[in-house]
């Protein structure tokens, strides 16, 4: 009986890991946005400037960005422009052209919220304040 149980532990084990080796199903998640990598389905162009992917705010050393698929320290060249800023989720490249604002999320606007506090001394419908 002991062996039955070992032979069904020992198939399950195997069912699992070949379920596990089948990575095929699992996309990278390190890779580069498929418009960096290859033209689009549709046939559209991939993006004609640098696209900021990742921000590596150190506590010790420098900065990092990850622009177009390679690790820029800030002072560093992409193409003809230098990384001059480096913050959380934008970077500033200034090139022959002027200043250029990259943003991790660019479809993205961030709006502020403005809480405005309740007016003391306000009752409530039982009268409490």
């Amino acid at each position: 009986m002991t062996r039955i149980k070992w032979l069904l532990c020992l198939g399950g084990f195997l069912v699992m890991t070949l379920a596990i080796a089948d990575d095929s199903a699992l996309p990278d998640p390190t890779r580069p946005p498929e418009a960096l990598v290859h033209v689009s389905p549709d046939g559209s162009a991939a993006p004609s400037g640098p696209v900021l992917q990742s921000v590596v705010l150190r506590r010790q050393g420098a900065p990092v960005a990850v622009i177009s698929g390679e690790m820029v320290p800030l002072g560093g060249k992409v193409g003809d422009s230098i990384l001059v800023k480096i913050k959380e989720n934008e970077v500033v490249l200034k090139g022959p052209l002027g200043s250029e604002v990259l943003r991790m999320t660019p479809d993205v606007n961030k709006k502020t919220v403005v809480v405005v506090p309740k007016p003391a001394g306000r009752r409530n419908q039982r009268g409490n304040l």
